[in-house]
């Protein structure tokens, strides 16, 4: 698992261990954690491919790393790329 992926329950706010599911609502977030660590590791393969020289395919892989998952770290990348062209 990625760490830092998935930190809050999305439920209840509550702070997550990495395991498992939610101390406190008792949520199941496998489904959860595996959409938010497909998204992670599309946004790092998109920033690996921007720092290659290949934006077109950063933008895409950042498009659909945002669809699964959408952080502030990542729309504000995304919105750099954008005004940048």
């Amino acid at each position: 698992m990625v760490a830092g992926v998935l930190e809050q329950c999305p439920i209840c706010r509550a702070r997550l261990d990495g395991s498992g599911p939610c101390r406190r609502c008792r949520a199941e977030l496998g489904t959860v954690r595996r959409v938010a660590e497909e998204s992670a590791a599309l946004a790092a393969a998109g920033l690996y491919r921007l720092a290659a020289g290949d934006r077109a395919m950063a933008v895409r892989l950042l498009r659909r790393a945002s669809t699964l998952r959408t952080t502030p770290d990542l729309a504000w990348i995304r919105s750099a790329l954008s005004r940048s062209t």
